[in-house]
C-alpha cells in the first residue's frame, strides 16, 4: 500500500480535521483513538499524533465467512469453525502483528508501527474472535445475563441494574481466559466457561488489544442494513 501514490498522504489526512466537543463523526474523535498509548510502560504516551501519522496505524480485525466456490458452504473447509477453534486460523494472524506493534521496516527504509485498536463483526463472530460466551446468554461490556422464559432467553428486567450495569473488567477477562486454557478436558472447558462466559483467544496475545472495549457494535448489520431501526 506504501507503494501506492497519494498513500502517504492519505494518511495524514486526519490531522487537519476540524473537531468539535461533543461532536463524534468518526473513530478520530474518539477517546480509544486520542488516548492509545504508544508504550505500555507510559500510559501516557500517545500512539496517533501528527508527527507519527503516516507511520503510526490503526486499523480494524473483521471475521466474516462467505463462499468462494460451488457446493461449499464456508470458506474455511466443510462447515463453520467452532468456538475457541478459531485460534488455529488468528495464531499466525496475531504473530505477524505483534511484529508490526515492535515495528517493521519497509523495503524503503520507512520505519511503521501498527495496532488493533478495533473488532467489528456480526455478534456470533465478535464473540468466537474475542473469546466471549454467546450473546444469548450474557452480554460482553458488563454483568447483564439473560433470563429464561419458556426455553427463550431474554434480557429483560432492570430492576437490578445498579447491580450488573458495571464495564467488565479486562484483566478479570485475562486471567479467566488463561484459567480456561489449564482446563484439562472439555467438561472443565465447558464449566469454565459456563461459570465465567470466557475462553482463551489469540487476540489476547496481543499486550495492548482490550476484548472488551475495543469489540465495538456492529456497523455493518446495525447501520448499513439498518438492523437497528426495526429492532
Amino acid at each position: 500500500m506504501y507503494q501506492r501514490p497519494g498513500f502517504e498522504e492519505s494518511l495524514q489526512k486526519w490531522t487537519n480535521r476540524r473537531n468539535e466537543p461533543g461532536l463524534y463523526t468518526d473513530i478520530y474523535d474518539g477517546d480509544v483513538w486520542k488516548s492509545f498509548p504508544s508504550s505500555l510502560n507510559n500510559p501516557d504516551t500517545r500512539f496517533f499524533i501528527n508527527e507519527m501519522a503516516d507511520s503510526n496505524l490503526g486499523i480494524m480485525i473483521n471475521l466474516d465467512w462467505f463462499q468462494p466456490f460451488n457446493s461449499l458452504a464456508y470458506s474455511s473447509g466443510p462447515e463453520e469453525v467452532k468456538l475457541h477453534k478459531i485460534n488455529h486460523f488468528l495464531s499466525p494472524i496475531v504473530d505477524e502483528l505483534l511484529e508490526f506493534w515492535d515495528g517493521v521496516n519497509l523495503p524503503s527504509g520507512k520505519r511503521i508501527w501498527m495496532a488493533v485498536i478495533c473488532c467489528s463483526n456480526d455478534i456470533p463472530a465478535a464473540r468466537k474472535l474475542c473469546g466471549h460466551i454467546s450473546a444469548l446468554v450474557g452480554c460482553h461490556r458488563c454483568y447483564k445475563t439473560a433470563n429464561s422464559s419458556r426455553r427463550r432467553f431474554n434480557f429483560g428486567g432492570f430492576d437490578d441494574i445498579d447491580d450488573w450495569y458495571i464495564s467488565r473488567d479486562p484483566n478479570e477477562h485475562r486471567q479467566n481466559a488463561e484459567l480456561w486454557r489449564q482446563c484439562r478436558t472439555q467438561e472443565e472447558r465447558k464449566k469454565h466457561v459456563s461459570d465465567t462466559h470466557v475462553w482463551w483467544s489469540e487476540m489476547l496475545r496481543l499486550p495492548y488489544f482490550n476484548l472488551i472495549r475495543h469489540l465495538i457494535v456492529d456497523p455493518m448489520h446495525c447501520l448499513f442494513l439498518e438492523i437497528a431501526y426495526w429492532i
